[in-house]
C-alpha cells in the first residue's frame, strides 16, 4: 500500500522497560467496511492522548478498505532530534458498538501501531465479585499471551466511547464504555 520512500523502515533507538506491569485500556471490537459486508474482530487501544486514530495496513486489507484521502504526519520518534514526515492514506470504517449502533471512524493507515505486546495472566479470582455483575470490553488472559494492536483510537473518539461511570477495586479503575463493558 505504501510507495512513499518516507515510509521505508529505519533503525531507531528504543526503550525497553522490564519488570513492570502496565494495564492499558483495550477492547475487543468488530470493525466494519461501511460499503461492503466485510467484518473483522480486532483489539483496539484507547489512547486519550493521541491526536489521531491509526489503523494497520493489515486490518485495512482484511476489511478491503479504500483510501479516500491522504495526510502528511509529522512524527517525533523516541530519542530522535528531528521529526520524520510520512504520507499516509486515510480510510473510513465502522466500529460496531454493543448497543447495536455503528460509529463511523476515520483513521490514518500505518504499517504497524505497536510491536508485539505481552499480556500477562491476571488472577481473576480477586475480581470475581466485580466480574459477576460486569462484562469487560476485553478478555482477561489466564496465561501469558502475545498480541498486536491493529487500531488505536484518538482522544475525541475516546471521549465519545467512554462513559462517566467509574468504579475502583484493588487499585484498578474501571470505566464504563459504549462497547458494552468496562475497559481494563
Amino acid at each position: 500500500m505504501f510507495t512513499d520512500p518516507l515510509m521505508a523502515p529505519e533503525t531507531e533507538s528504543s526503550l525497553l522497560v522490564s519488570g513492570e506491569q502496565i494495564l492499558m485500556q483495550t477492547a475487543l471490537v468488530d470493525t466494519l467496511n461501511l460499503n461492503t459486508s466485510k467484518k473483522q474482530s480486532t483489539t483496539l487501544l484507547l489512547d486519550c492522548g493521541s491526536p489521531r486514530t491509526y489503523i494497520t495496513e493489515d486490518l485495512v486489507n482484511k476489511l478491503q478498505l479504500v483510501s479516500n484521502n491522504t495526510e502528511i504526519l509529522t512524527v517525533f520518534t523516541f530519542g530522535s532530534t528531528k521529526p520524520k514526515e510520512f504520507k499516509t492514506p486515510v480510510v473510513e470504517f465502522g466500529l460496531k458498538l454493543k448497543n447495536g449502533h455503528t460509529m463511523n471512524i476515520q483513521a490514518n493507515v500505518v504499517p504497524k501501531i505497536t510491536g508485539m505486546i505481552q499480556r500477562a495472566s491476571i488472577n481473576s479470582k480477586q475480581f470475581e465479585p466485580f466480574l459477576k455483575d460486569h462484562q469487560l470490553a476485553d478478555t482477561l488472559p489466564s496465561e501469558l499471551e502475545v498480541s498486536t494492536v491493529e487500531l488505536l483510537i484518538r482522544n475525541d473518539y475516546y471521549s465519545e466511547l467512554i462513559l462517566p461511570e467509574r468504579k475502583s477495586i484493588y487499585n484498578f479503575h474501571q470505566v464504563q464504555s459504549f462497547n458494552g463493558g468496562p475497559t481494563k
